[in-house]
């Protein structure tokens, strides 16, 4: 399980293996989904899930963590992964797929109960659940009735501390699969099993799917919206990884590479990684404010071709030319009637395209009249015609 280091500012450390007596490398990890060596800003919810795991009644045991792409979602979730098998809890992800529960019971279930060297670290032994013939499995009279997901998760509950299920990308569940999973952990709980969920993915797919009937496990469930990151907890995350890799900051370019972020998640891994890569063609051992300035426009770069070019691959060409007049207003918050009377529209079709905008998190409305880009650079990017 990951060890986690406390700092003065409310930073995590996660596990990445260090091998000693080597020459130094790159810690920062600027891939979606990978955990960062240092995890910040997030301390509130990791220590809920702490908690959560010794609360049976705790809101935390069903959660949804939602943002947008790049904020930190599966970040998060791999955290709470490797929190639930340090306590000796078995760890079922669920993949997002039309099959879904007979993926969990006929492979998820099985590989968890058989493998060693799961995330818990733990064999699991002396434990029959029906329908896994390669466990332990007894010739069982044939008018036994076939096992279910609910008769499996008891089985395995019962040799175990507990369990969790984890989806990422919860929205992209089909509706059917989603409410038998739900129905099934509802009635666990009920019967006060140590049973834990926690799904990821973008606000409005989960809103969708929380509207559906038969939803109403989910629609309780703790909300986990994730914001962007504190300066301060960007600059202790960003030093302590570059000191990680055997390079320090200087004040200036701390300060410089922190501003440089705007707190986005993605970004303190992607500036990180950029700088100590340029700080070691420089053959530097110190990053400064120059050290940023260098790998400036390929933050930019790494941003538009990471994030905004699959952000707006599926806008339509009236939302996309909502954007591109939003951009063209200026860095502050737009009018959405100035945007309209610039478009040529009349003021309920603008509304129904800055709807659609907000439901695709792309935009906010930080006051009343008014819209603002919700992805650092996306204003820079369109500006640059760099539109799918």
């Amino acid at each position: 399980s990951r060890s986690v280091k406390r700092f003065s500012t409310p930073t995590y450390r996660l596990h990445w293996p260090v091998v000693m007596n080597q020459q130094y490398r790159n810690q920062f990890r600027p891939s979606f989904g990978m955990s960062p060596l240092y995890l910040a800003g997030r301390d509130e919810w990791i220590r809920s899930f702490h908690l959560g795991l010794f609360e049976p009644g705790n809101p935390i045991r069903a959660s949804l963590v939602w943002g947008p792409r790049g904020i930190g979602k599966t970040v998060l979730l791999n955290e709470f992964e490797d929190i639930a098998a340090q306590y000796g809890w078995i760890v079922l992800r669920a993949d997002p797929r039309q099959d879904m529960i007979h993926h969990l019971m006929h492979t998820v279930i099985p590989r968890a109960v058989a493998d060693p060297a799961s995330k818990s670290n733990r064999k699991i032994t002396g434990i029959t659940i029906a329908g896994l013939g390669s466990v332990n499995m007894a010739v069982e009279p044939t008018t036994r009735p076939e096992p279910t997901l609910n008769t499996m998760l008891r089985d395995l509950l019962r040799a175990v501390n507990g369990v969790l299920i984890t989806i990422d990308e919860v929205q992209s569940v089909p509706i059917e699969e989603m409410r038998e999973l739900a129905t099934t952990i509802q009635d666990l709980r009920r019967d006060d099993l140590n049973i834990a969920f926690s799904g990821a993915g973008l606000v409005q797919g989960i809103n969708d799917l929380m509207n559906h009937p038969g939803m109403t496990f989910l629609r309780r469930a703790e909300t986990i919206q994730l914001d962007m990151v504190t300066d301060r907890d960007v600059a202790t995350t960003l030093r302590e990884t570059m000191d990680e890799g055997g390079k320090q900051f200087d004040e200036a370019g701390l300060m410089a590479a922190t501003a440089l972020t705007r707190g986005y998640p993605y970004l303190i891994q992607a500036v990180g990684s950029l700088l100590w890569a340029q700080a070691e063609i420089d053959h530097h051992n110190q990053v400064t404010a120059d050290t940023v300035a260098k790998i400036h426009d390929d933050v930019i770069y790494r941003m538009g071709h990471q994030v905004h070019r699959p952000a707006l691959a599926h806008l339509s060409e009236r939302e996309l030319d909502f954007l591109h007049h939003m951009a063209a207003l200026g860095p502050e918050p737009a009018s959405t009637s100035k945007i309209a009377d610039r478009m040529g529209l009349k003021a309920n079709v603008a509304s129904q395209t800055r709807a659609k905008l907000l439901n695709r998190e792309l935009i906010a409305v930080p006051a009343r009249g008014k819209v603002e880009f919700t992805l650092p650079y996306l204003r820079e990017y369109l500006l640059e015609g760099r539109i799918p």
